[in-house]
């Protein structure tokens, strides 16, 4: 997998807004439903690089300039609507030009409109290894919106090392 996109400027359209457009619903009056399922999504070697042209380039990691290297992961998508989502990533890894690795990343994240479950979570980075057996989260929308002031959350990190040079 091999992705080059780019933006001239703010003002115009990314390169890839067709693909976008494509995507979208042809009548705009109405909410279109979101029904995706992707029972297995494995990259390996990818390369991704997204430039704006019309920004500076920076020596440190830049979101207007981003290089991604040697992507490679497996992710399932089991479900993903409106109102829930159902998402395990198995292992993602990549290097990003500015010297940013992602050695690995796994978690299993489930929710819906009223409370949310992000389990299985490692991280790990040079040298840095991050582990959260679980996060659980409640909240009410209103609305469209998330109130804020109903959410709640409990979770725990379990034996980790994390490094200020990461």
């Amino acid at each position: 997998l091999w992705v080059c996109l780019y933006c001239k400027n703010v003002l115009l359209s990314l390169n890839f807004q067709f693909v976008i457009d494509s995507l979208a619903s042809k009548k705009p009056s109405q909410q279109s439903r979101l029904d995706l399922s992707i029972h297995s999504l494995i990259v390996r070697h990818g390369e991704i690089i997204y430039d704006q042209l019309d920004k500076p380039r920076k020596p440190v990691f830049d979101s207007y300039h981003l290089s991604v290297s040697g992507l490679s992961g497996h992710i399932v998508l089991n479900t993903l609507t409106n109102d829930s989502a159902n998402v395990v990533v198995k292992n993602l890894r990549f290097r990003e030009h500015s010297g940013f690795t992602l050695k690995k990343l796994a978690f299993r994240f489930q929710a819906n409109r009223q409370n949310a479950k992000l389990s299985e979570v490692e991280l790990r980075l040079p040298q840095t290894h991050l582990r959260i057996p679980e996060i659980l989260a409640s909240y009410r929308f209103e609305g469209k919106k998330l109130s804020l002031q109903s959410l709640h959350y409990q979770g725990n990190i379990s034996d980790s090392q994390i490094s200020l040079s990461d």
